[in-house]
This record gives C-alpha cells, structure tokens and sequence, in this order.
C-alpha cells in the first residue's frame, strides 16, 4: 500500500519498498510497448495465415463502420449518426466521409490503414485520437506522396 506512482518511478520509496518495486512493477511505458507489440504479432499473424482477414480490412463498407467507431470515441460523441456528421476544421467536411476517400484511394496499403485506425481504437486516448486524426487529414489533403 502506498508504493504505487502513477509515473512508473521509484523515487524515494525506503530501502526495502524500493527493492520490492523494481522487481516486481512494471511501468505504464513497458505495459503500453507490451500491448503494441502484441497487436503487432497478431496484426502479422492474421495477414501471414489468413487471406481472409487481408480481404477483410480491404473493406470499404467495414473500414467505414471502424472510423465510424474511432471518430464516436475521439470526439466522445453519444451516436455513430453524431460521429458520421462531425467535421473536419480543416476541410470542414464530415471526418468519416474524408477518411473513406482516402481509404478508397489507397490500393495494396488498405488492410493496413484499416487495421491502424483499429489500433487506434484499442488502445488511444480520445484526445490522441483527435490528435491523430487531423494530422492524418491534414497530409493527405494538402500532400498526394502522404496518402
């Protein structure tokens, strides 16, 4: 009781407490890289084994009801209908029809970014999603190399 920090640190814990921490907790930044590297294994996994999965995330209709999901959780909407409509201030156009254009210009790469948008939505913060979603916006509207 008492040795849990909400920075993954030690800091001045008394000899035996501090001992106890380094070997047994672990780190918010190692359990984020275990979880990253998990999706990752999976991630290859599925697309080694499994064509299905490929042909899956190469869905137009899917990908949309993903970054329906992404969108809902990074502007902490209450409706797919209220994330469907949310704009992007760059383009203010609706986020989820920017984003399927985008996903429809892509060709081989499509399962990819379908499958990091369902990253996203495991594992971010709304407001990394947000973050992220206008960057992603932001570079392919101005920049065709970016898509």
């Amino acid at each position: 009781h008492g040795v849990n920090r909400e920075d993954g640190g030690s800091g001045s814990l008394c000899g035996e407490y501090k001992t106890a921490y380094d070997k047994v907790c672990l780190s918010r930044r190692w359990v984020g890289f275990a979880q990253t590297t998990a999706m990752l294994r999976f991630f290859g996994e599925d697309f080694e084994g499994d064509h299905r999965a490929t042909l899956a995330l190469g869905s137009r209709e899917l990908f949309r009801i993903t970054i329906t999901k992404v969108v809902r959780k990074g502007y902490k909407l209450k409706s797919d209908s209220a994330a469907r409509k949310q704009k992007c201030m760059a383009t203010d156009k609706s986020l989820v029809v920017n984003l399927v254009n985008l996903f429809a210009f892509l060709t081989w790469r499509k399962p990819y970014f379908h499958y990091a948008f369902i990253f996203w939505l495991q594992l971010e913060h709304p407001d990394t999603i947000v973050a992220q979603l206008g960057a992603v916006i932001d570079r392919a509207t101005r920049c065709e190399s970016a898509r």
